[in-house]
C-alpha cells in the first residue's frame, strides 16, 4: 500500500502547525441499511481493521418498521466497541428519496468531528490500521476545507455538470467544516452527486486562473471491496430503479439546484479566501460573509462595504435549453455515451426516447411486455422470416405524457392574477412571507418529509376520540415532538436535554421548551396514546394524493363490477 500523505504535504507545503486541530472524532461514517447481515459484516470489518476505535463513530439510518434491524442496532449500540448511533424513521418513497436521511444523520453527528464519510453496508476496507493513515491527512490545508477522493472515479476530471451525476466521487472523505459551511449534506438526490456538483463549480468559476485553488485531493491509500450502487440487481430491478431516478435526475440538474451548488462552492471559496488573506489583519474578526445579488461577499465589519466578491450566477436559459435537448437523448447524456458505429441513428433514437418516456411514467409492465415482444420478434424473424407481419410490434405510439403533465406555469399565472386584482392583500401576504423566510430554515430530512405528508386533522380527530382534546396547532406540535423522540430514540422524559435537536426539525417550538412544565404532562399523555393505540404507526394518516384516490376508486369499482360480470362458478 502506498502512503501518499507525506508527498502531498510536501507539495502543498503543509506545516506541523496545521495538524494542531482539536477534535473528538477523526471520522463520522454515515450510511443507510436494511440488511442485517451486510451491516453486521460492515461493523465487524471496522472493528477488526481500525487501530484506535475511539476515533471513529458510525451513524446509520434504518426504517422504523424493520424489526430485525431495530433489534440489531439496539444491541450493537450497547455492545459494540465502536460508537454506533442510529435513526429509525419512516421512508416514504423509494431509492431516489434516500438522500433525505443523510441530513437526519448529520443532526446526530459529533460536533467536534474532522472528517465525514458516506459509505454503504457492502463496502469493506481490508487494510489494518487504515484510521492511522487517514489521521495523517488532518490539516493538509490550514483552513481545513478539502475533500479526499478515494473511489474508482478518483482521477476523473469533469467538463460538464451531467458528468457529476453518472460518475461522481462516490466515497469522498470530506471535512465536516466543508459540509457545515454548505449547511447540510444535500438538498436533493445524492450526497455524492450533489457534492460533486459543488466541487465542479468550485473549479468552474475559477477556470481561467492557472493558480486556482484545488481542494479535491486524489489519494491511493484506500482499497475497497463492495464499491458501487445497484450491485447484484437483476434486469427488472435495474429498470425499476432507473425509472425511479429519472425525475429526481432532472431536479438535480434544474436551475434551482445547480444555482444552489454554485452558491455553496463560492461560499466555501470565500471562507478560504478570508482565512488565507485576512487572518493576520487586525480587523479580521469584524469581517463577515454575506450572500447578496447572487454574489458571496466578504464585508468590512465597520464600513459595511464589500471587499471581495465571488459571483455564483449561472444562466437559467442555457440550463433549461440543455436539459430539454438532452431529454431526447437521455441515455446518451446520462452516462451511456455516444455510439460511433455506422448504424441507422434515427431508429435507435426513437426507440431510446420511447423507452425513456415509459421509464419516466413508470410504465414498467409495458416495458417488460415490449422486451418480451422484442425477443419473440427476433426469434420469429430469424426462424420464419415474418418481418413484415411483426414490424408493427416495434413501435408503440406515446401521447400520454402531455395529458398527464400539469402545466408548470399554473403558479405563475395565479400570482399575476392575484397581484393585479387584490394588490392590498398581496402586499399583506408578502410581508407575512418575508417574516416567515427570516425564520430559521428547517433541514430537509426523512423526518420533515414524513411530517409534511401527515394529515394532522385526522390525527387530532383520533386523539379527541381518545379524550385528548387540544387545539389543532398545539396538537401538531405535541405529535411531532413525540414522533421525533421515537425516531431518534430519545426518552420522552428527557426532551429538554435534546432541545436543540428537536427545535432544529420542528419550527416554532421554542415556546414549549420555555414553559416545559406546562406542556410535559400533555406530551406524555399523547405519547402513551400513540404508543398503546397505534404503536407509533402513523402511516394510515399519510395524506393521499389525487392519483391515489383515483386508483382507490378505480380498484373498488373494478372489484364490484367484476363480481357482477364474472361471477364465480
Amino acid at each position: 500500500m502506498t502512503d501518499d500523505s507525506d508527498n502531498i504535504k510536501k507539495i502543498l507545503g503543509t506545516t506541523e502547525e496545521n495538524n494542531n486541530f482539536n477534535f473528538k472524532k477523526l471520522l463520522s461514517i454515515h450510511l443507510q441499511s436494511n440488511n442485517p447481515e451486510n451491516f453486521l459484516g460492515f461493523i465487524n470489518s471496522l472493528e477488526n481493521n481500525i487501530q484506535d476505535i475511539g476515533l471513529i463513530e458510525v451513524i446509520v439510518k434504518i426504517d422504523d418498521d424493520d424489526e430485525e434491524m431495530n433489534a440489531l442496532l439496539l444491541n450493537l449500540s450497547k455492545q459494540s466497541k465502536l460508537d454506533i448511533k442510529y435513526v429509525s424513521t419512516p421512508l416514504l418513497g423509494n431509492f431516489a428519496d434516500l438522500w433525505r436521511s443523510m441530513n437526519d444523520l448529520l443532526l446526530l453527528c459529533e460536533k467536534d468531528t474532522y472528517f465525514l464519510w458516506n459509505m454503504n453496508d457492502e463496502m469493506r476496507i481490508p487494510i489494518k490500521g487504515w484510521d492511522q493513515t487517514l489521521l495523517k491527512y488532518v490539516g493538509i490545508f490550514p483552513d481545513h476545507l478539502f475533500r479526499l477522493r478515494t473511489s474508482c472515479y478518483r482521477s476523473r476530471n469533469y467538463a460538464d455538470e451531467w458528468e457529476c451525476g453518472f460518475a461522481p466521487e462516490t466515497s469522498a472523505i470530506t471535512t465536516k467544516k466543508w459540509i457545515d459551511i454548505c449547511g447540510d449534506w444535500n438538498p436533493t438526490l445524492g450526497p455524492d452527486t450533489f457534492n460533486q456538483l459543488v466541487a465542479y463549480y468550485f473549479s468552474y468559476h475559477d477556470r481561467f486562473n492557472k493558480d486556482k485553488e484545488i481542494r479535491d485531493i486524489v489519494i491511493n491509500d484506500f482499497i475497497f471491496e463492495g464499491e458501487g450502487a445497484s450491485v447484484g440487481l437483476n434486469k427488472n430491478q435495474q429498470i425499476k430503479r432507473l425509472s425511479e431516478t429519472i425525475k429526481p435526475w432532472f431536479r438535480l440538474f434544474s436551475y434551482k439546484m445547480l444555482l444552489e451548488a454554485s452558491r455553496r462552492s463560492q461560499k466555501i471559496k470565500a471562507n478560504i479566501y478570508l482565512e488565507k488573506n485576512f487572518i493576520n489583519n487586525p480587523g479580521y474578526r469584524t469581517l463577515y460573509i454575506k450572500d447578496k445579488y447572487k454574489k458571496i461577499q466578504i464585508m468590512h465589519g465597520e464600513r459595511k462595504i464589500p471587499l471581495v466578491k465571488f459571483p455564483y450566477k449561472i444562466s437559467r436559459f442555457d440550463i433549461m435549453l440543455r436539459n430539454f435537448n438532452r431529454s431526447f437523448k437521455y441515455f446518451i447524456y446520462a452516462g451511456g455515451g455516444f455510439d460511433f458505429r455506422v448504424i441507422p441513428k434515427l431508429k435507435t433514437y426513437i426507440r431510446s426516447y420511447v423507452f425513456y418516456i415509459l421509464l419516466k411514467l413508470k410504465y414498467i409492465k409495458i416495458i417488460n411486455c415490449g422486451r418480451y415482444l422484442g425477443i419473440k420478434y427476433y426469434y420469429f424473424v430469424k426462424r420464419k422470416n415474418v418481418k413484415k407481419v411483426l414490424r408493427a410490434l416495434k413501435f408503440i405510439p406515446i401521447s400520454i405524457d402531455i395529458i398527464l403533465k400539469i402545466p408548470e406555469n399554473t403558479y405563475e399565472l395565479f400570482v399575476v392574477f392575484f397581484k393585479k386584482n387584490f394588490p392590498d392583500t398581496w402586499i399583506f401576504l408578502k410581508v407575512k412571507y418575508d417574516e416567515l423566510t427570516r425564520e430559521r430554515k428547517i433541514i430537509d430530512t426523512d423526518t420533515t418529509n414524513f411530517f409534511n405528508q401527515l394529515n394532522f386533522r385526522k390525527i387530532n380527530k383520533f386523539l379527541k376520540l381518545n379524550n385528548i382534546k387540544f387545539k389543532l396547532k398545539i396538537s401538531i406540535m405535541y405529535v411531532k415532538i413525540v414522533m421525533m423522540c421515537k425516531f431518534y430514540n430519545i426518552n420522552i422524559n428527557e426532551i429538554m436535554k435534546h432541545r436543540q435537536l428537536i427545535t432544529s426539525q420542528i419550527a416554532n417550538t421554542e415556546f414549549i421548551f420555555n414553559d416545559i412544565y406546562l406542556h410535559e404532562n400533555n406530551i406524555e399523555v399523547i405519547d402513551k396514546c400513540l404508543k398503546d393505540k397505534l404503536n407509533y404507526n402513523l402511516r394510515p394518516y399519510v395524506k393521499k394524493s389525487i392519483i391515489d384516490i383515483i386508483f382507490i376508486i378505480y380498484t373498488t369499482i373494478s372489484k364490484f363490477t367484476g363480481s357482477i360480470f364474472n361471477p364465480k362458478k
